[in-house]
C-alpha cells in the first residue's frame, strides 16, 4: 500500500490536481481583472454622472463669476450646490469615489459662499474650492470611463492573495514535475539502454534494478523474465536445430526443402552426394539453386499444381559403372510462416542397386525360361507320342501317368511362357503388331478355342448376344487372344462345376469417340474388395490354396494389363464375394478419336 502511495500514478494525480487548481485560480483572476478593467459603465451611471458634472460646472462658474453679494445669486448657488447631490443618489453605490469628492466640493462651496457674503472671497477658500472641483471632475471622468462594480471593489483586496496562491501552486507543480523527472526519466533511460543491447543480440546485458517508482521496478522484473525466457527458448531451439541437423546429416536418404517457385531452401549432405551423380555438368547442388536445373523432370507446372507423387531420375553412369537411378518422392508441406506460400519436401533414395538387381533378374528369367522351353518341349512331345501309341499300347495305369505328365508339362510350359513374356514386357522387347480385327471374330475364336475345356470341366461357356456387326478394333490378334485366353482360363480354374462363364461385347459411347467393351464374367466365389486394387500386380495371387490346386505363377493378369495398355486400352474388374467376377476390357474402335489420341 505504501508503494502505491508513492508510485507514479499517485504523484501524477497530485500534479494534475495542482495544475487543475492553478488553472481555476488563473481563470478566476482573469475574470476579475477583465471585469474590473474592460467592463463599460451602465447607462444610468453615465447619465447621472454627466448630469451631476453639468450642475457642478454651472454652479462653479456662477460662484467664480457672479456677484456673491446679490441675494439672488447666492440663492441660485445654494440651490445648485444642494441639487448636485441627489443626482447621484440612484447610482451612489456604483460610484462611491465620485460621491465622496462631491461631498467635499459641497463643503468647500458652502464655506466659500458663506465667507464671501459681504466681501471678496478669501484666497484660501478659493484655492480649496478649485482643488475639490478638480478632484470631483477627475473622479467623474474615471467613473464614466471605467467604472468598477461594487463586487469588484470587494474582491480587489483579495487579489494579492490570489496571485500568491497561483505562484505557490505553480512552484509546487514544478517541484512535483521535477520529482517525476527523476522518478521516470533516469530509470526508463537505463531500461531503454538495456533493451537496445538485448535487441542487438547481447542477451548477457544486465537489466538494472530501478530505485524509483514500483511500476518501473515491475517493468524491469518483466523485462528480466522476458530476457531469460528468450535465452531459454533460443537454447532449446539451437538444441532442436542441432538434433535435426544431425538427423538430416546422417540419413541414408537425401532430403531437400523447396519453396513454391522451385528454389532449394535446405539440402542435406546425402542429397548433395546423390544429386552429384545425376545433375548436368556445371550445375552444383546447393541452397538457392532452382530444382529444375538439378532435376528437369520436376517441371514448374507440377510445383504450381502442388501434385504429390513419385518419379525416377536416371542417368547413364561412367564407363564401367552401372546406370544411376534415384527415386524422388515429392510431398507438399504447409507454409513455413503465416502469409507465405506452401513449400515442398523432396526425398531422394538411391535405387541403382535395385534396378541392377531387376535387370539381372530379368536376364536370369529370360535365360532360364528360354533354356527350360527346350526340355519341356521334349517332355510334352514324347508324352503326346506315348498317348498316340507310338511306343506301343499303354496299360490303363500307364495311360493315366502319361496323361498326368502331358497335362503338367503343358501347365509348366504356360508358366514358363508367362515368365518369358513378363521379362520381355519389362525390357520392352515384346513385339505388339497392331492391325484391324473384327470384334465378332475375336469372340468367335474365343468360343471355339475354349468350349472343349469348359465342357471337360462341366462348365457352361456362352457368348451372350452378338457383337456389333462391322465393328473393328486396332489390336494385335495373337496378343489379344492371349489376353482373352488368360481371362477365360482363370474363369475355368476358379469356377466350380456346374458354373457359368459368359463372354460379351458391346459399344460404349457415341462416334467418333466410341469404344468397344469386352467382358468375361464367371459365377465363381469372387474376389474380396481389399484385393481388387492389387489383382493386376505381378506375382499377386488372390487365394494361395486355390492357386496350388489350379496351378499358376500370378503373372497372367499382370501380362493382360501390360498387353492391353500396350494396345491403347485399359482393363478392370468388378467382383462380389460369393457372386463371381467380371473382367472388362475397353478398346478404342478403329478410326475413333480415342484411337487416334492413343
Amino acid at each position: 500500500m505504501e508503494s502505491i502511495r508513492h508510485g507514479i500514478r499517485y504523484r501524477l494525480s497530485v500534479v494534475l490536481l495542482l495544475a487543475a487548481l492553478n488553472s481555476v485560480a488563473l481563470f478566476a483572476l482573469a475574470i476579475v481583472l477583465f471585469s474590473a478593467l474592460a467592463q463599460s459603465p451602465p447607462r444610468q451611471v453615465l447619465d447621472a454622472v454627466l448630469a451631476m458634472q453639468g450642475m457642478v460646472d454651472t454652479t462653479q462658474e456662477l460662484a467664480l463669476t457672479g456677484d456673491l453679494s446679490d441675494p439672488a445669486v447666492r440663492k441660485e448657488l445654494d440651490w445648485g450646490r444642494q441639487a448636485a447631490g441627489p443626482l447621484l443618489l440612484p447610482v451612489a453605490a456604483e460610484v462611491p469615489t465620485v460621491v465622496a469628492d462631491l461631498e467635499a466640493w459641497q463643503r468647500a462651496m458652502a464655506s466659500y459662499t458663506t465667507g464671501a457674503a459681504a466681501s471678496d472671497p478669501p484666497p484660501a477658500a478659493l484655492v480649496e474650492i478649485l482643488q475639490t472641483h478638480r478632484h470631483l471632475r477627475g473622479s467623474a471622468q474615471l467613473a464614466i470611463a471605467s467604472p468598477r462594480p461594487i463586487w469588484v471593489e470587494q474582491v480587489l483586496p483579495y487579489l494579492p492573495w490570489g496571485v500568491a496562491w497561483v505562484l505557490l501552486v505553480g512552484a509546487i507543480t514544478m517541484v512535483a514535475a521535477g520529482s517525476l523527472h527523476g522518478l521516470l526519466y533516469r530509470p526508463l533511460l537505463a531500461l531503454a539502454e538495456s533493451s537496445r543491447a538485448v535487441a542487438r543480440g547481447d542477451l548477457s546485458a544486465e537489466i538494472p534494478e530501478p530505485t524509483g517508482a514500483p511500476e518501473i521496478a515491475a517493468l524491469a522484473v518483466a523485462m528480466r523474465q522476458a530476457r531469460d525466457n528468450l535465452v531459454a527458448s533460443l537454447h532449446e531451439q539451437e538444441a532442436r536445430s542441432a538434433r535435426e541437423t544431425a538427423i538430416l546429416a546422417h540419413m541414408n536418404d537425401g532430403v531437400l526443402l523447396i519453396d513454391r517457385g522451385g528454389r532449394v531452401l535446405q539440402i542435406n549432405p546425402r542429397a548433395e552426394t546423390l544429386l552429384w551423380q545425376v545433375v548436368p555438368a556445371g550445375v552444383e547442388p546447393k541452397v538457392g539453386v532452382l530444382i529444375q536445373t538439378l532435376a528437369p523432370e520436376l517441371d514448374e507446372a507440377r510445383l504450381r499444381r502442388r501434385e504429390a507423387g513419385e518419379l525416377e531420375l536416371s542417368r547413364e553412369g561412367s564407363p564401367g559403372q552401372p546406370r544411376v537411378s534415384l527415386r524422388a518422392s515429392l510431398r507438399p508441406v504447409p507454409p513455413l510462416q503465416q502469409g507465405e506460400a506452401g513449400a515442398w519436401l523432396l526425398m531422394l533414395r538411391d535405387i541403382s542397386a535395385e534396378r541392377e538387381l531387376d535387370r539381372l533378374q530379368a536376364e536370369f528369367l529370360s535365360v532360364v525360361t528360354h533354356e527350360l522351353k527346350t526340355p519341356l518341349t521334349a517332355i510334352d512331345g514324347y508324352a503326346r507320342l506315348l498317348l498316340r501309341g507310338k511306343a506301343g499300347e499303354l496299360q490303363p495305369r500307364q495311360l493315366e501317368f502319361v496323361e498326368t505328365i502331358a497335362g503338367q508339362s503343358a501347365v509348366l510350359k504356360s508358366m514358363v511362357q508367362n515368365m518369358l513374356d513378363t521379362s520381355r514386357l519389362e525390357s520392352g522387347r515384346l513385339p505388339v503388331e497392331l492391325q484391324r480385327v473384327e470384334l465378332a471374330a475375336l469372340l468367335a475364336e474365343v468360343e471355339a478355342t475354349w468350349q472343349g475345356g469348359a465342357s471337360a470341366r462341366e462348365l457352361s461357356l456362352v457368348v451372350e448376344g452378338e457383337a456389333p456387326p462391322g465393328v473393328e478394333v486396332q489390336v494385335d490378334p495373337f496378343r489379344m487372344q492371349q489376353v482373352l485366353g488368360n481371362l477365360v482360363g482363370n474363369a475355368l480354374k476358379f469356377t466350380p462345376r456346374g458354373g457359368r462363364i459368359a463372354v460379351r461385347a458391346r459399344l460404349e459411347g457415341e462416334a467418333p469417340a466410341a469404344s468397344a467393351v469386352i467382358e468375361v464374367e464367371d459365377s465363381g466365389r469372387g474376389i474380396g474388395p481389399e484385393k481388387l486394387d492389387r489383382i493386376f500386380d505381378k506375382f499377386f495371387q488372390a487365394e494361395r490354396a486355390d492357386t496350388r490346386l489350379a496351378g499358376g505363377s500370378g503373372l497372367g493378369l499382370f501380362i493382360c494389363r501390360q498387353l492391353v495398355e500396350a494396345m491403347g486400352g485399359r482393363i478392370g474388374v468388378r467382383s462380389r464375394v460369393g457372386e463371381g467376377s467380371c473382367f472388362f476390357i475397353h478398346l478404342p474402335v478403329a478410326g475413333s478419336d480415342e484411337h487416334e489420341r492413343a
